[in-house]
Order: structure tokens, then C-alpha cells, then sequence
């Protein structure tokens, strides 16, 4: 009996439905696992720069108030003596006296009563606070190169100083100082000479003081004096047409008008900010509570140079990929409704598919006399 065979020519139907599930069930978990694994990447990708800029955000505002009320070696601030023109508008921007300042979510500065305003296409976010420091900048210290001659002489340093007409700076040795505005500047005999007349050049803002002695110093200087660039600025959280907010850097130059404010978007993804400062009580420079701007004992500026710290709060999300190519993609699948306590206080930002972490930070203004 011969044997026959027979080759296979073909599958049939229950085998071919067999084979196509088991294939969609392995491409499914791929998939899955392909997609999951995209998520988890995404979200810790931008849990991770959300770290990096709250880092970047809280060293930077740290500097700015452990340096507010420096105004060199000078020992009270009552020896500081400001020749610019206090009668010009926002000449509150130049208040040595006032080092600190601060709103309660309205966006009004106490003691000055100043408004700060955002940059255009920036809205201020209502209900987050604010705050104004002021210092002068260790980091510029320009040596005298000789003796001034007299109280209104011009102010000799080194060639190429940096030094600009418009600035506002102070000069300052360790019997006191005086702030002004640098009115001209030129270079002659091997050195940089700095102007301070009346009032001030073209375009140039607030200006020096118009009165009896308009254009002279509290003293002529001696060489070891030191001229320094004086700092303003302000802060506070902004948010722009897309809807994305940030922390942003408000200073003003002394050129341009009263207008020349310049706006620095620090980081993206701060979400709200809550400022309470330290007050001391019992005169021994360690805040005895904090309280915020505006409150009982926190309004003249008599009370306001008790402030001896602040305390920071910011509320950080991640912000979405603006490349093209992920245009409209968020980093997670659920969307945050939840509220926050934000140094102590309550804060319900926007609901949105994105990941939130509230920051904390103290820092001592050790500048106070």
C-alpha cells in the first residue's frame, strides 16, 4: 500500500482568527506599554524642569532681598542723602528709605501706594502679590581714582568705567552716601568723569534735585570712596495671551523717560505667588511674626523698616512643548481642579492637565541696621 502525501495549502478560518486576535493583543500591549512609557517620560521630563526653574527662580529672588537696603559700609540709612528730583512721577522707584515693599494681591505697594503694572501683552494675575526691593549693587563698585575737590566737582574713576549718562548710582564711603542721577559723562586725561548737574539731560528721568544746592554732594568724596549702580526692581506674576503665566523682573532705567520700564519674564509655569514678611518687634533683628502687607502693623513706613525677612511662596506647574511639531499636547491625562495652600494661604489656580508643586522659601534681609 503506498503512502500519499500531502502538503498544507493554507489556514483556515478559526486558525486565521486565531492568529489575527493573538497579533492584536501584542500590538495592543505594545502599544500600551509604547504609550505609557511616553507619558511617564513627558510628565517626569517636565516635573523635572519645573524643579530646575522654581531652583533658578527662588536663587534669584533670594539675592535680590538678602541684598535690599545695601548701601555700602555706611552704618545707618539715615546718613544716605537723595539728590534726585523726588518731586518727578514714580520718583517712588528711587525711595532709598523704603528697601522693601509689598502688595497683598492687588497689585498696590505698601507704604508708597505705587501700582505696579505689567509689560504689554502681560497681565498682571490678579489676587498674587508682589513686592519692590531696593540696593545698591556691590557687584559694580567703581573706585574713586582721586579726591574730589569740592562737594559739586565731577567724580574721576578709571577709563572705561561702564559707567553711563542716565544712570541713578550712589557714592558711598563709610561715614554715608548720596544717590543721583549720572547727568554727563566723558572721558578726559586717562579718566571717566561723572557729571551730576541740575536736573537731567535729554530723556533722562527722574533727575537731580532742583534745590539750593542742586548739583552739590553731601561732601567731596575722598579716593576710597566707592560708586555703585542702584537697583529697583520689582516682581511679580504675569500671564500672557496664550494663557501660559510666569514670575517676571520689573526694573527702570534712567533713560528714556518714566516709561523706560523693562520686564523680565524670569521663569515660565509660576502659577501664583503669596508674600508674608517677618516683623520685629523687640528691636533684636528677629522677625517675631510675619504678616502680610497692608495688615495691623504693616502699613506706614515707619513700620515697614521692622521688616527683618520674607517669606516666599510659589506655585509652579509645568508648562506644554510649544514645538510645532507637539502643538496641543499636554503633558498628562487628568486635569489638577485641586486648590493649594500657598504660604498659608489658599490659592485655586486654573483647572488644567498639568502637574503643580508649591515652593517655600525664607530668606533674612541682612542688609537691616
Amino acid at each position: 500500500m503506498s503512502l500519499r502525501h500531502y502538503r498544507q495549502r493554507g489556514l483556515s478560518l478559526v486558525e486565521l482568527m486565531v492568529a489575527l486576535t493573538i497579533g492584536l493583543m501584542i500590538l495592543s500591549a505594545a502599544t500600551t506599554i509604547m504609550v505609557t512609557s511616553k507619558i511617564t517620560y513627558t510628565t517626569q521630563d517636565s516635573l523635572a524642569r519645573l524643579q530646575e526653574n522654581a531652583r533658578f527662580a527662588i536663587h534669584l529672588v533670594s539675592r535680590d532681598i538678602r541684598m535690599a537696603g545695601f548701601y555700602g559700609c555706611a552704618d545707618e540709612v539715615s546718613t544716605v542723602v537723595n539728590r534726585l528730583n523726588t518731586g518727578a512721577a514714580n520718583a517712588e522707584w528711587f525711595d532709598f528709605s523704603q528697601a522693601v515693599e509689598g502688595s497683598n494681591g492687588s497689585g498696590t505697594l505698601f507704604p508708597s501706594n505705587a501700582t505696579v503694572t505689567a509689560v504689554t501683552g502681560v497681565t498682571r494675575v490678579a489676587g498674587s502679590d508682589a513686592f519692590a526691593l531696593r540696593y545698591a549693587e556691590p557687584a559694580d563698585q567703581i573706585l574713586l581714582a582721586s579726591e574730589m575737590t569740592q562737594q559739586s566737582a565731577s567724580m574721576k574713576v578709571t577709563s572705561n568705567s561702564g559707567l553711563n549718562a542716565g544712570e541713578i548710582v550712589m557714592i558711598t564711603d563709610c561715614d554715608g552716601a548720596d544717590i543721583f542721577q549720572i547727568t554727563n559723562l566723558n572721558n578726559a586725561g586717562g579718566f571717566d568723569n561723572v557729571i551730576h548737574n541740575t536736573g537731567g539731560g535729554s530723556g533722562q528721568w527722574p533727575g537731580n534735585s532742583n534745590d539750593s544746592n542742586p548739583h552739590k554732594l553731601s561732601k567731596a568724596y575722598r579716593a576710597d570712596a566707592r560708586i555703585m549702580r542702584f537697583n529697583s526692581v520689582r516682581y511679580y506674576v504675569g500671564e500672557k495671551a496664550d494663557g501660559v503665566r510666569g514670575l517676571y523682573r520689573q526694573t527702570v532705567s534712567g533713560s528714556g523717560g518714566t516709561a523706560a520700564l523693562q520686564h523680565m519674564e524670569l521663569v515660565e509655569g509660576v502659577e501664583d505667588m503669596r508674600v508674608s514678611y517677618g516683623v520685629d518687634t523687640n528691636s533684636d533683628k528677629i522677625p517675631d511674626r510675619y504678616v502680610k502687607a497692608g495688615a495691623a502693623g504693616l502699613t506706614t513706613p515707619l513700620q515697614w523698616e521692622n521688616v527683618v525677612s520674607m517669606r516666599v511662596g510659589l506655585l509652579f506647574s509645568t508648562v506644554a512643548n510649544t514645538d510645532a511639531n507637539q502643538a496641543g499636547k499636554t503633558f498628562n491625562t487628568h486635569v489638577d481642579d485641586q486648590t493649594y495652600l500657598v504660604n498659608g494661604e489658599v490659592v485655586d489656580p486654573p483647572d488644567a492637565r498639568r502637574e503643580r508643586r508649591v515652593f517655600l522659601t525664607t530668606v533674612t534681609l541682612r542688609n537691616r541696621k
